[in-house]
């Protein structure tokens, strides 16, 4: 079986959607599919299985680039390497590209709704394109013989707007190395300074308006146990001059990756995560895994990772009071905070991406057959 990816960035760490990739890309079993993953954006190292394609700056952000391409510009990048399946990561150009040479070629294409797009309306002023955007995402997913979605809560969402063959396949987390045995006292002393028993609230993402971090903003304002906590924000992008101004007693430590992100995680007390545009959060099991109770809007993702009560707390996205109150909560109870930090461990447990590849793979084996009967029965 060959199977063709494409996605809007392959360059690694790039953004969720290129960490979930890798991690599949890493562990899917080569004696059941050969892979190649097709984007505007590569790795910086050359990689065998990696192609781009042309593309040019994207209008609206200086870290992603936009096709040019059409389904016989897909055809030609492919060259000899004909694919069995096709499986599109992003409705953007490269993906309709992609979903048109699928559909002319008679090959099956499978999608996996990684980017809740419609909820980031809100965020640039665009409430009135909504509509627009959904019936853009019916059009396309309307092709794929399965959509795979990571969370339950977006599963239902997506079939309320009359998108079918919808599977729920969570993704994972790699809990060998987002571990409590992370935790590093020198990286505590180095933000919190001898103020040790200060708890750190920590907000992990790409610094994008999406991510709602203005109600962490508005929320930090009305704290009442601000002097007892101490706002790290880990991460970076277009937001982060903006929201240094805003913030100017939070500590920025800039986007981290590998061994120095495990360790912010873990040296950490409670996580916040505001977002309402999350299809699953990966942030929020890598939090949970690293030992911390996660504070997260009621919105997508979250609703299947967080139990109120037990492994953290939820909150109205558009009610800042509720997110203070929250962190309050957490800040001023160390025994709660000890009791959900077990939970959270204990909970993502039942979030392995063995476990996930296995599924997708699956699924890649059942469109597969399902095709093979169609002809066998033509």
């Amino acid at each position: 079986m060959k199977v063709a990816h494409f996605l809007g960035t392959m360059r690694p760490e790039h953004d969720g959607v290129t960490r979930v990739v890798y991690r599949l890309r890493e562990l899917f079993d080569r004696r059941i599919a050969q892979h190649l993953f097709i984007s505007p954006i590569g790795s910086e190292i050359p990689q065998d299985d990696i192609r781009t394609v042309p593309s040019i700056p994207f209008p609206f952000s200086t870290q992603y680039r936009l096709a040019m391409v059409t389904q016989d510009s897909v055809r030609k990048v492919l060259g000899a390497d004909k694919p069995d399946l096709i499986h599109v990561h992003s409705p953007d150009p490269l993906g309709w590209a992609a979903m048109r040479y699928a559909r002319q070629a008679n090959i099956p294409m499978v999608a996996t709704y990684h980017t809740h797009f419609p909820s980031y309306a809100k965020y640039y002023h665009l409430e009135l394109a909504a509509p627009v955007v959904w019936q853009i995402l019916k059009t396309m997913y309307r092709s794929a013989q399965a959509v795979i979605v990571p969370s339950q809560s977006t599963l239902e969402e997506l079939a309320q707007h009359g998108i079918r063959n919808l599977i729920h396949i969570p993704h994972g987390v790699d809990t060998a190395s987002f571990s409590p045995t992370n935790r590093s006292e020198a990286w505590r002393s180095s933000i919190l300074g001898e103020d040790s028993e200060r708890v750190i609230v920590s907000f992990v993402s790409r610094l994008v308006w999406e991510k709602n971090p203005m109600v962490l903003v508005q929320a930090w304002k009305h704290l009442n146990n601000k002097g007892r906590s101490k706002l790290v924000i880990v991460g970076d992008g277009p937001a982060r001059a903006k929201l240094e101004q805003l913030l100017p007693e939070a500590h920025f430590t800039g986007k981290l990756s590998g061994a120095s992100l495990y360790e912010a995680y873990a040296s950490s007390d409670v996580f916040v995560f505001p977002s309402i545009t999350e299809t699953f959060g990966n942030v929020t099991v890598e939090a949970m895994a690293s030992g911390l109770p996660a504070i997260c809007a009621i919105a997508g993702g979250a609703r299947d990772i967080v139990i109120p009560g037990q492994n953290g707390l939820l909150f109205n996205a558009d009610k800042p009071l509720e997110l203070a109150q929250a962190i309050d909560e957490l800040v001023a109870n160390p025994e709660k905070r000890a009791e959900m930090s077990k939970n959270a461990l204990e909970s993502v447990k039942r979030f392995s991406w063995e476990t996930t590849v296995s599924a997708y793979e699956r699924v890649y084996q059942e469109v597969l057959a399902a095709k093979a009967v169609v002809h066998q029965l033509a």
